[in-house]
């Protein structure tokens, strides 16, 4: 299979801005990335216009994509996707014609400067479906940043919410590549750390949702984040999110999951990870859903204003 890489993104830092505000309290907080509740009129009617999760596209005349080749799917929608604004400008203008009124009124609009969440847009409509069972890539299981460059690698891979290997399948509220960028960091942590090839987004989704993580309304419960992991020796703790510490955790070898608020990665709240440093000292950034924002290095100080929560994880077998 032909591989590409990360060429030119997005012009904007638009992360994970689709999805409802926060809800909930200091021990029952969701994820606001993870609150798109696609076709509903409330937070708690997630299937009223999706019903099973499939979009109702019935009577649609569906466009043509010239960057959807059957065999280079895991390149397009994985992360090694080169997808930029002007690739898929004739996507977006046909989602928003054609795709009004599917998704709750701010996905469409806010999926404008991220071309991969946009062309996920398109291609499910056209009926995309994530297979039944996938492998991790070559690139993944060696831990891999490819937007950082060739041989890059951090404490864990980089791995995105909206891969087609996982993302066409509904999790809570929505199909996974609009509800799961906690699930999806909670994999990158646990396979990394372990190599165990069960640990995957769609495993992580299938657990929080069956354990009870998913509340309907808010989204993915905080209390995820430190249970992920029930079978596997793996130590999750909150950390003061300064960067003395965080800096210490990374050294030792232990990945942070961050959360960031309202700002510069998110209008509502989203999860991160921090995977490692450079050697100028400035932070490896795996966000689950804007490559553009994990094709640099960050300083501290783009970042410490973001941040309202961090924990660190270390392997114990």
């Amino acid at each position: 299979m032909k591989r590409r890489f990360l060429n030119m993104l997005t012009a904007g830092a638009v992360s994970c801005a689709m999805f409802l505000g926060y809800a909930g309290s200091l021990t029952m907080t969701a994820s606001a990335s993870d609150m798109a509740l696609a076709g509903a009129e409330s937070a708690d009617d997630a299937g009223s216009a999706e019903g099973s999760g499939e979009s109702d596209v019935s009577g649609i005349e569906m466009g043509e994509s010239e960057i959807l080749p059957t065999d280079e799917m895991v390149t397009v929608l994985g992360a090694h996707s080169i997808l930029t604004n002007e690739m898929v400008a004739n996507e977006y203008e046909w989602v928003k014609v054609n795709l009004a009124g599917s998704y709750m009124p701010y996905v469409i609009p806010h999926a404008e400067g991220n071309p991969n969440v946009i062309h996920f847009l398109y291609v499910r409509a056209k009926g995309g479906e994530s297979p039944e069972t996938f492998e991790y890539t070559d690139e993944e299981r060696n831990k891999a940043i490819p937007p950082l460059g060739d041989g890059v690698t951090g404490l864990v891979p980089l791995i995105m919410q909206w891969d087609y290997r996982w993302a066409f399948n509904w999790y809570g509220g929505g199909p996974a590549a609009l509800t799961a960028c906690a699930p999806t960091c909670m994999a990158m942590i646990g396979f990394g750390l372990t190599g165990d090839e069960s640990i995957n987004p769609w495993q992580m989704c299938q657990y929080a949702e069956n354990a009870g993580y998913w509340v309907p309304g808010s989204g993915t419960s905080w209390d995820l984040v430190l249970n992920a992991f029930p079978n596997h020796p793996i130590t999750g703790q909150k950390i003061s999110p300064d960067q003395y510490t965080i800096t210490a955790e990374l050294n030792a070898g232990h990945p942070v999951l961050i959360n960031v608020g309202v700002g510069k990665f998110s209008a509502v709240g989203h999860f991160m990870i921090l995977a490692g440093m450079d050697e100028n000292g400035n932070f490896i950034l795996n966000d689950p859903n804007n490559l553009e924002n994990c094709s640099r290095t960050w300083p501290w100080e783009d970042l410490s204003s973001e941040i309202t929560a961090a924990w660190s994880y270390s392997y114990n077998g």
